[in-house]
């Protein structure tokens, strides 16, 4: 059950993508809700999910999972958000004339799956061909943080990928430490989050992991 839950908030999230489920026949499930007869509100692959909804992908009953903290030292026009099941830190950054751009920093046991491995999952989120491993490590930037080293990449989509309008940028970094992969996604419209790259690098090399 616990894997399960992992797997889910990785997805939601952008993390990786899991194919859509099947019925009790194996036959991929109608986009109709037994319950009311309606559609769902289901999401084409070019779009980005909302963090609003990451608390419903968890049942009643699934267990509680104790999420680790962070501090860190807030840059100037980011607004701190409500954290949410999964998030333990959640920021927006606006600009006037654009659609806010979105922070999240999402850790999740053991390695969840590592950098090299998500970036293959969030470059097909902005609609980026597929690459070799190899030519992956080749662009990813490090950031020194004193006791820490984080891995980040900067990844533009080619065509209208944010909020349908406009290319979408990603800086995603990671670090693996307290038996914890750390991922801090800074997503939105291209020109936007490309201007906030250097508060970004600033506030990584801000965090602090008092649990750890």
């Amino acid at each position: 059950m616990r894997a399960r839950v992992v797997l889910l908030r990785m997805h939601e999230n952008g993390i990786i993508q899991l194919p859509p489920p099947r019925n009790s026949n194996g036959n991929r499930s109608r986009s109709r809700s037994k319950a009311t007869g309606q559609k769902k509100n289901r999401k084409e692959p070019s779009e980005f999910p909302s963090q609003g909804r990451e608390a419903a992908l968890f049942a009643e009953d699934e267990p509680a999972i104790t999420r680790p903290s962070i501090k860190y030292n807030l840059p100037e026009g980011w607004v701190e958000k409500e954290a949410t099941t999964m998030r333990v830190a959640s920021f927006s950054i606006t600009k006037e004339g654009l659609p806010a751009a979105d922070l999240s920093v999402i850790p999740l046991e053991g390695t969840g799956g590592g950098l090299l491995l998500n970036v293959g999952q969030w470059r097909q989120q902005l609609g980026l061909n597929e690459i070799a491993e190899e030519a992956i490590a080749s662009f990813v930037e490090e950031i020194d943080a004193g006791e820490r080293v984080f891995r980040m990449v900067d990844l533009v989509s080619e065509d209208a990928r944010y909020e349908g309008k406009y290319k979408a940028r990603m800086l995603a970094a990671y670090l693996q430490t307290g038996g914890y992969g750390w991922f801090f996604k800074l997503l939105g419209e291209d020109g936007l989050v490309a201007g906030e790259k250097a508060a970004f690098v600033r506030f990584l090399k801000s965090v602090r992991f008092p649990e750890l």
